[in-house]
């Protein structure tokens, strides 16, 4: 079967058909492949079809073989039809499933959905998706401590039909030089960094405050009066320093850096230690 012969006989073919109308039949080729294909008929070849469209073409009447191709010879059809006098049949080439390689070359684990499947990918980790060959939509996600997800990077990836396809996704996270303060108490909280109000942080929630690097003033309060931490920590250059309020019952304390400072009482009696980030002691009372 060669193209060049293919086209000038299925010409032929076609133009004694054209002439012949009342004795023929037509088969209507949907193509919903995202890319051009190759369309033979009996054998020979009769004309190319874009990708997302329709085209015609006329036959005789009886059973006819309908084979479409890729210019890399991949199938995305092969069947026959048996047409009458007359009767437009209609023949649909779906894309075929395929295999898209993403590797995620990033610092960040990202959500990565194609079509209609999700997976996370960690940092210097590569999965395999399997995809509908084309145009592939690729979007990254990434997630905070909250579960909620935002979109870092929209791509579309080519797959073509019997070749494994190939994509790379990545985030760097902004680096950030200042305070987060996490509440896991069950009380609302006043946070003031540095000479600046930054108002309250309720149970659950964090708030960033932008610092310059070395020793910054914290101070952490209940907004009823009664418990808070009031101190100076060390901030990194690139870093964020932790101060975590986490209190429940008779047992509160506040966590800089993954260092813990504990009170048992609720008299305002300090019990344990609490290992400085600088020269500076911070204070704390209940």
């Amino acid at each position: 079967m060669y193209k060049t012969t293919g086209l000038l006989l299925a010409s032929l073919t076609l133009g004694v058909s054209a002439l012949a109308a009342p004795g023929s039949s037509s088969i209507l080729v949907d193509n919903r492949f995202d890319g051009k294909a190759d369309v033979f008929i009996d054998g020979f070849f009769s004309g190319e079809i874009p990708g997302n469209s329709k085209a015609t073409f006329t036959t005789r009447p009886g059973r006819t073989d309908i084979l479409v191709l890729r210019d890399g010879g991949a199938v995305l059809l092969n069947q026959h039809i048996i047409s009458a006098r007359g009767q437009v049949s209609q023949v649909r080439v779906a894309p075929p499933k395929g295999s898209l390689k993403v590797s995620n070359t990033g610092r960040a684990p990202l959500l990565v959905s194609a079509d209609a499947s999700s997976v996370w990918i960690s940092p210097g980790q590569a999965l395999n998706l399997t995809v509908t060959t084309g145009r592939v939509s690729l979007v990254s996600k990434t997630q905070d401590r909250f579960g909620q997800t935002t979109v870092v990077n929209r791509q579309n990836v080519w797959v073509e039909p019997g070749q494994k396809g190939k994509a790379t996704v990545a985030y760097a996270p902004p680096v950030r030089t200042g305070v987060v303060i996490r509440n896991r108490d069950h009380h609302v909280v006043r946070v003031r960094v540095g000479n600046r109000d930054y108002g309250v942080i309720q149970p659950g929630a964090e708030l960033f405050a932008a610092a310059p690097p070395g020793p910054v003033w914290v101070n952490v309060s209940r907004t009823s009066g009664r418990g808070g931490f009031n101190g100076n920590i060390v901030v990194k250059k690139g870093a964020e320093s932790k101060v975590v309020v986490d209190a429940s019952g008779a047992g509160k304390a506040y966590s800089v850096n993954g260092t813990k400072w504990k009170s048992y009482t609720y008299d305002g009696s300090p019990r344990g230690t609490y290992v400085g980030m600088s020269s500076y002691s911070p204070s704390w009372h209940w």
